[in-house]
């Protein structure tokens, strides 16, 4: 969401959880490293709404 909704990079994904409460360290010191972003592409024309 990170990516998508603030249009970041890798660089600016890692930088907005540093900031976000709750969240480990996305380096690998805790087992997860974030190496790859891609915002998600979608216009609200394409979604359908489900019953």
């Amino acid at each position: 969401m990170f990516a998508t909704t603030n249009v970041h990079n890798l660089r600016g994904v890692l930088s907005d959880f540093e900031d976000a409460e709750g969240f480990p360290e996305l380096d690998g010191s805790y087992g997860i490293k974030l190496i790859s972003v891609e915002g998600i592409d979608f216009s609200e024309i394409e979604m359908d709404e489900m019953k």
